[in-house]
């Protein structure tokens, strides 16, 4: 199988923003620390729990759900059908108000995609690792295997191609776990995906 390269950028941010919607429930409402919600971005008062889950709820799950939904609009034509349905049934939970448990379908969503032809599944991941990582760095909980898990997926990514520039630079992550180095490393990607590689 081949995929177009903007297919791959919508499965990367698909991993991505299903990552971040599946963690950000449990780190805000259960792991909340002082400062958190300003480091997000959120203007929101991180002592007042009834606005903080408001905020969750009512503006940034939406949003990260509708992302979600035109990502999957956009690889539509390389995942299977039972990944189109467990996503379908995901985005019906969220639009009938239950985030919660469309946040849940969201773990049947990413089992699925884990099953999908090789290529799929690794950009897929690419985008839920660099997400993963990204957070734990963010809230200073990142250890040497955060890097390790995001360097296998891009290890394994197709040899003798331009994606084997950002194989070395993420391998030495793995060493320094520098976080000011990984940015570098995600913007190297990110601009990768915007002038095709």
């Amino acid at each position: 199988m081949t995929l177009l390269l903007s297919t791959a950028h919508n499965l990367y941010w698909l991993g991505r923003y299903m990552r971040r919607a599946q963690e950000l429930p449990n780190l805000v409402l259960k792991h909340r620390s002082p400062g958190q919600m300003k480091l997000l971005g959120w203007p929101v008062d991180d002592e007042n729990e009834a606005q903080v889950r408001e905020y969750l709820y009512e503006q940034v799950l939406p949003e990260l759900f509708n992302r979600i939904n035109d990502n999957v609009q956009a690889v539509r034509a390389v995942v299977d059908g039972d990944a189109s349905e467990l996503f379908n049934q995901a985005r019906r939970l969220q639009q009938a108000g239950s985030a919660r448990a469309a946040g849940f379908q969201l773990w049947a969503c990413s089992s699925v995609m884990m099953e999908q032809s090789l290529l799929v599944t690794q950009f897929w991941q690419l985008g839920d690792y660099v997400e993963m990582l990204d957070q734990r760095i963010r809230m200073e909980t990142a250890e040497s295997r955060h890097y390790r898990y995001l360097a296998q997926v891009v290890t394994n990514l197709p040899d003798g191609t331009a994606w084997d520039k950002i194989k070395q630079q993420i391998q030495a992550l793995v060493f320094t776990t520098n976080g000011s180095q990984f940015y570098l490393w995600r913007d190297r990607l990110d601009q990768m995906f915007e002038d095709g590689v």
